[in-house]
């Protein structure tokens, strides 16, 4: 008699004490999640797998990690965790759900040892051969601000311009050629940018690629 393919248990177990608001689901192999028997038996949507788990958090890290400092990642990571454990003391049945106000509220405060770079410009600048023609990263608490550029012609280059937790960008006759094809502006979470007099207002964490 070998493994059963397909089962669940009801209640489900949580800290050696039944569960009856939950139960355990179980797939011989972890990456076949069976739709039907769990829509027919549970009638809700199924869960991820194991493997789509681990990509779907694996695409949220690097996207996190380019956009934040280790220090924000550390301070979401902590206050989730509490919120998780809280969440089970309650035994509240409802699962948890994490808002963005939530987070926000993570989200380190400002104080005097937060760095702020603005009024930043360049002008007149012709380049070759470079791994990324600019890169601005700012901070989700505090943003790089006032950032002007102009009369820029880079050429050869690997990626063209990457602006990140920014408010209040000018450029003015940009010129950039990809050594292959893609976007050479890449925005995400700024604000009031102008092209050649051309104003997006707001790139939330979807992001948006242009290009000059």
């Amino acid at each position: 008699i070998g493994a059963p393919e397909l089962g669940f248990l009801f209640p489900a177990f949580d800290n050696r004490a039944a569960n009856i608001y939950n139960a355990l689901l179980y797939s011989r192999k972890p990456d076949q999640m069976h739709h039907e028997f769990i829509d027919a038996i549970f009638r809700t949507e199924p869960p991820m797998s194991p493997a789509e788990q681990k990509e779907a958090f694996q695409n949220v890290l690097t996207g996190a990690l380019e956009t934040c400092s280790l220090e924000v990642l550390q301070a979401v990571h902590g206050g989730l965790l509490s919120k998780v454990e809280a969440h089970k003391e309650r035994k509240d049945p409802e699962p948890l759900a994490v808002t963005a106000k939530d987070v926000e509220d993570i989200l380190p405060a400002v104080t005097e040892e937060t760095p702020v770079f603005r009024n930043i410009f360049i002008k007149d600048i012709t380049c070759k051969g470079v791994g990324r023609a600019a890169f601005f990263n700012g901070l989700p608490e505090m943003r790089i601000k006032n950032i002007n550029m102009e009369n820029i012609t880079v050429s050869n280059a690997k990626e063209g311009i990457v602006l990140k937790e920014a408010d209040g960008v000018s450029m003015k006759n940009i010129k950039i050629e990809l050594l292959k094809d893609g976007s050479t502006l890449k925005m995400q979470q700024v604000s009031n940018v102008t092209i050649d007099g051309q104003t997006h207002a707001e790139v939330g964490a979807g992001g948006k690629e242009l290009n000059f």
